[in-house]
């Protein structure tokens, strides 16, 4: 909906004029008319910070020196007709 397009674009307006390295930095230091991230998110069907900001392909900020960045492995596991691992 329109509504929803228009948060979406001054979220990422904002977020991009920001750069906050977290949620509470943005909403600290986003322009008054502009709505808060949780406001965007639930539009967006998010519930998170993070979520967020991969709904919307924006790559996060981080400070290095402070913030611990996650990491993601996909790890399979492969089996053959006899159950045994490959």
């Amino acid at each position: 909906d329109e509504l929803k397009q228009r948060y979406i674009e001054e979220f990422i307006n904002e977020y991009q004029r920001i750069k906050p390295k977290s949620a509470d930095e943005y909403n600290k230091k986003r322009n008054k008319g502009v709505k808060s991230w949780q406001t965007v998110s639930a539009r967006c069907n998010q519930k998170s910070w993070r979520g967020l900001l991969k709904h919307l392909n924006l790559t996060p900020y981080y400070d290095l020196l402070k913030d611990h960045i996650p990491m993601e492995f996909d790890i399979s596991v492969k089996t053959d007709i006899d159950s045994e691992l490959l």
